[in-house]
């Protein structure tokens, strides 16, 4: 897959679906707003705000990269929420649970 081309839809709801509130989850419990995770991802905050509320139904791959380092994710927890089935199917965990 190259980097930035869009995420397919793999649960007929869009990858959105679950990402979305699994980053705003993320952000919050960090203390950070979404204008702070913009900027150190590099996004913009109507891009960030998309991504969260589900606007944007295929993410591309590229911002949900960028916004889930910022986010401090490792590895493991972003390849989880890209797998197919999102994060509930391939057994993610978020660190603290």
């Amino acid at each position: 897959m190259r980097l930035g081309c869009a995420v397919a839809d793999r649960d007929h709801g869009g990858l959105a679906d679950q990402v979305g509130p699994l980053i705003k989850h993320y952000r919050t419990r960090r203390g950070l707003t979404q204008r702070e995770l913009a900027a150190v991802a590099g996004v913009s905050i109507g891009t960030l705000r998309d991504l969260e509320q589900g606007r944007t139904r295929w993410p591309r791959w590229l911002v949900v990269e960028k916004v889930t380092a910022a986010l401090g994710m490792d590895q493991r927890q972003r390849a989880g929420l890209m797998a197919p089935g999102g994060p509930r199917r391939s057994g993610w965990q978020s660190s603290g649970r």
